[in-house]
């Protein structure tokens, strides 16, 4: 078994460009709000706010200029991390070569799903209590708890939980702080799944598994399509996203693994290995 040590990784790069731009705008936005009620027709007050508000743009014009230097790291650190999962989940597998070597094991990269909100999380924490007035001390502790978090994390005191955050690129290519990897490894009479999503700005495996069903059991696979429109900065225009997925559908579960052609690998590449994999549990179906 090859030795998979977690790679060390400067994630400085991924940081700035993820949420060090909205970091910046959002202390600035609070150091505008703060003069603004306090300084009234203080007349120096009101320019250390325009000040402010000069320096405001300045840092948003360093964060966009630099942008690019960013995204060739952030590209090395995606790399970095997609080769370190698809060797964690070859291990975790731990499938010699000659039960799998039917068809080569298909693999993909692609946009990572989003773990259930914290706000959500504070929602059922307020809702199992019983009482109205009991509740609605659960809701003000529950706010309060995410005020205080949030500026723990703005100050870089507390540790971030996985978000998605996509940006623009050049080239208009869409770049995603968290990232999926799936591994599909084909057996005799099994198909072997891997599948693991981590968030490049912290390194934190957030969701990870392994699965295991009989061609038999395989109801449908399907490829799908989902496009959402976001603000594209670089263009300031609305821009459509189109995520792509592959589904398995059996009994009782279903996986859905998200694929980036621009990450996994040729578009026409992949094509040939989902026609691959269909054509092969139809046939192990149809045997059975």
């Amino acid at each position: 078994m090859t030795n998979n040590a977690r790679p060390s990784i400067d994630r400085s790069a991924a940081r700035r460009y993820f949420i060090g731009a909205g970091r910046g705008l959002i202390i600035v936005g609070c150091i505008i709000l703060f003069l603004a009620v306090v300084a009234g027709f203080n007349t120096p007050l009101l320019i250390i706010g325009v000040l402010s508000i000069l320096a405001g743009i300045v840092w948003g014009l360093v964060v966009f200029l630099s942008a690019p230097i960013y995204e060739n790291q952030v590209d090395e650190i995606i790399n970095i991390e997609k080769e370190y999962l698809l060797q964690r989940g070859a291990e975790k597998l731990s499938l010699v070569e000659e039960q799998t070597n039917i068809v080569a094991p298909l693999q993909t990269v692609g946009v990572g799903h989003t773990p259930t909100p914290q706000t959500q999380e504070l929602e059922r924490y307020a809702m199992r209590s019983g009482g109205f007035f009991r509740l609605i001390g659960n809701v003000f502790v529950a706010m309060f708890s995410s005020i205080v978090i949030a500026i723990l994390r703005l100050l870089g005191r507390a540790v971030r939980p996985p978000m998605l955050r996509l940006r623009f690129g050049r080239g208009n290519r869409v770049r995603a702080s968290l990232i999926q990897v799936n591994i599909f490894m084909f057996g005799e009479s099994q198909v072997y799944v891997y599948f693991a999503n981590l968030d490049i700005v912290t390194g934190y495996i957030y969701h990870e598994g392994t699965h295991e069903f009989f061609y038999s059991d395989v109801n449908s696979i399907t490829t799908d399509q989902k496009i959402e429109a976001r603000l594209n900065l670089r263009e300031f225009a609305m821009q459509d996203i189109v995520f792509e997925f592959v589904k398995v559908y059996t009994p009782g579960w279903h996986i859905e693994a998200s694929f980036d052609p621009s990450i996994t690998g040729v578009a026409a590449v992949l094509d040939e290995q989902f026609t691959a994999m269909r054509n092969l549990i139809r046939e192990k179906k149809d045997a059975n």
